[in-house]
């Protein structure tokens, strides 16, 4: 991997036939969710890309995720308005949130971002942070913070879309390194 931290994982995508499923499951999912409070909200998305696009790669992070920790997806939707509860998988005792970017164009190496939430987002035990890349090919997983960690050293910073969250790359943990604190119940 050309350019890749030391710390990145590589892993394999759901099958082709999974990802028609995830996207159709997307579709639905982005019909009974609507404007407003706890929905999708105007100032979220940019013209580049549509609702639908942001389900589907969120989903696809996080079925890999899950696969890798062979655990299940929380894909279960509570109603309008209240998404999926809050996590995106469960690691032992911890709600994990799994926040998945797609890599645009040709290159292969990984982006030079980090974790992004919006100003109001609930901040998981733990958070991972993937990229999809070019043709579904390949998830990279940038990392991993836990909520404390985050709460310690996030920063506001306009992204060019209003006030985010943020933390740099460099301050997420090895993904290989969360299964054994885990195993230990120790975040």
């Amino acid at each position: 991997m050309n350019g890749a931290l030391p710390k990145w994982l590589r892993l394999e995508p759901p099958s082709m036939d999974y990802l028609v499923e995830l996207r159709e499951w997307s579709e639905s999912i982005v019909s009974t969710k609507q404007d407003g409070p706890g929905g999708y909200r105007p100032e979220d998305w940019k013209d580049s890309q549509s609702k639908v696009d942001s389900e589907f790669y969120g989903v696809v992070g996080e079925v890999t995720i899950a696969k890798y920790f062979d655990v299940k997806p929380n894909l279960r939707i509570y109603g309008k308005y209240q998404g999926d509860g809050g996590f995106d998988l469960q690691l032992g005792p911890w709600l994990a949130g799994v926040k998945t970017t797609r890599i645009r164009g040709e290159r292969e190496a990984p982006p030079t971002c980090g974790l992004i939430l919006r100003p109001n987002e609930k901040c998981c035990d733990v958070m991972i942070q993937c990229y999809i890349g070019k043709y579904f090919t390949y998830v990279d997983v940038a990392g991993w913070v836990s909520q404390r960690r985050w709460d310690e050293h996030h920063v506001l910073k306009d992204l060019g879309y209003g006030p985010r969250r943020f933390m740099e790359q460099e301050n997420l943990s090895d993904i290989r390194n969360l299964l054994p604190q885990v195993e230990s119940r120790r975040l």
